[in-house]
């Protein structure tokens, strides 16, 4: 979004409404207020909004959305890292070495512990 585009005045709603791109934008542009230090009924009353609640509940939903994708991403990266290991003492678990073993099969069950973390 481009910093005009972030300045434009959006359009006041009243009640709930379905155009996704338009909540989206208010969205975006209710965390700039807050950002640049405004209250939430600054917020609420810039954007519209029924109160300062209504601004509130979208920040704090946005920021635990923006939370969940960085918990993902360390999940996958977690994963992506138990995985190589288990891929690099396979073959020497496979033979017999049994140190290789107890590595691969703790990797493989924190693999499957984690997978099950997954929001």
């Amino acid at each position: 979004m481009t910093a005009q585009m972030a300045e434009a005045v959006l359009p006041r709603v009243s009640g709930r409404h379905r155009d996704r791109a338009l909540a989206s934008a208010r969205k975006c542009r209710a965390i700039q207020l807050k950002l640049q230090g405004l209250t939430y009924q600054q917020i609420a009353d810039e954007l519209g909004y029924t109160s300062r609640g209504t601004a509130y509940k979208i920040i704090k939903t946005a920021q635990a959305t923006q939370l969940t994708g960085a918990v993902e991403e360390h999940l996958d990266i977690e994963v992506s890292r138990l995985n190589a290991l288990q891929a690099a003492v396979w073959p020497a678990a496979m033979s017999g070495d049994l140190q290789a073993l107890v590595v691969a099969a703790h990797s493989s069950w924190l693999s499957d512990s984690t997978v099950a973390l997954d929001p």
